[in-house]
């Protein structure tokens, strides 16, 4: 396991709030490429799919290769009211589920990461392999919003 992967997940929180940090409402409920999320629904897409991804991680830790539950994100955004999800209470959500796993990954043996839980659609996972996914989740999501943002205000911070 490569270490540094806990580090980059524990560290994305702050890459997080400085993506959304300052927008007006407005500017969260924008649709500056038509056809995709707003940077609401991202910031609560990011939200669920963290927290869904931290209890699963810390199932493979606890428990003898579990079940991992697959979820359609389309209809989380359709159903769950990301259009009013606050922002802000995502973020402060998303870093604290962050920071308390990232102690609990520091503290694993290196052979912990080659355990492994059975997802509902893709098989056979590790936590390595989910720790480096959400970190990469992270960014692939981070992208998106940083390029709304500019779009919307002009800069990317």
């Amino acid at each position: 396991m490569d270490r540094t992967q806990i580090e980059r997940f524990a560290s994305g929180t702050g890459d997080f709030e400085r993506a959304v940090r300052g927008l007006t409402p407005a500017q969260f409920d924008a649709r500056p490429i038509p056809g995709t999320w707003t940077i609401r629904e991202i910031t609560a897409h990011l939200y669920d799919s963290d927290m869904v991804g931290c209890d699963r991680m810390r199932r493979v830790i606890a428990m003898d290769t579990p079940l991992l539950m697959g979820y359609d994100q389309d209809r989380y955004v359709a159903r769950l009211d990301y259009a009013r999800v606050d922002p802000a209470a995502a973020v402060a959500a998303f870093t604290a589920n962050r920071l308390l796993l990232a102690p609990v990954l520091r503290a694993q043996p290196d052979e912990a990461f080659g355990r492994a839980g059975v997802h509902s659609e893709r098989g056979r996972e590790t936590l390595a392999h989910m720790v480096k996914g959400y970190c990469d989740h992270l960014d692939h999501h981070l992208s998106h919003l940083f390029q709304k943002r500019e779009m919307l205000t002009g800069r990317t911070t």
